[in-house]
């Protein structure tokens, strides 16, 4: 619902002033900054938060953005359908390994657990610590990791490429 409202009031507007790589930059960085909360949220407050108003709103930039780049890249006809082809089919194909993938790790992994030495402030000895992290938090996280691959990435567009492919009248 509120990714539909997000798209349908704000996301158009961002988009078409911004241009493509801002855009994506923005709807990354909300992402990233929710992935993040949600690894670390401690409370139902913030997870309905994170879950009404950055995340949603930065998949309503991005996804149309990134429609938007695959037509602004790449040069009409035959290449721009594969283009698109390839595109969609890496949307479907991440669907349904993403799908599997979270089951997995519920269900079979449950809980990552990492060990780690601690030096005891009061005895001053170390000891042996374990930190659980649940399967939730952990693909929290490794969102987070992979949009702000995309905003590093992201960071080394060239803008000035776009024109190569603007479509000209002859």
């Amino acid at each position: 619902m509120f990714l539909f409202t997000y798209g349908l009031t704000i996301s158009g507007y961002i988009i078409d002033t911004l241009g493509v790589k801002h855009s994506l930059i923005i709807g990354f960085t909300c992402m990233t900054i929710g992935k993040l909360i949600l690894t670390f949220a401690d409370s139902v407050s913030q997870l309905y938060f994170i879950m009404c108003t950055i995340s949603p709103l930065g998949i309503s930039i991005v996804f149309p953005c990134l429609v938007l780049g695959v037509k602004k890249l790449t040069p009409s006809g035959a290449v721009r359908a594969l283009a698109f082809s390839i595109f969609y089919g890496f949307m479907v194909l991440g669907g349904l390994v993403a799908g599997p993938l979270v089951d997995f790790i519920r269900r079979d992994i449950g809980k990552t657990q990492f060990e780690y030495l601690h030096t005891n402030v009061e005895s001053g000895k170390i000891e042996h610590r374990f930190l659980e992290i649940s399967a939730w938090r952990t693909i929290s996280f490794f969102g987070f990791i992979l949009n702000a691959s995309m905003l590093i990435t992201l960071c080394t567009y060239n803008s000035k490429k776009e024109e190569q492919f603007d479509e000209r009248t002859i």
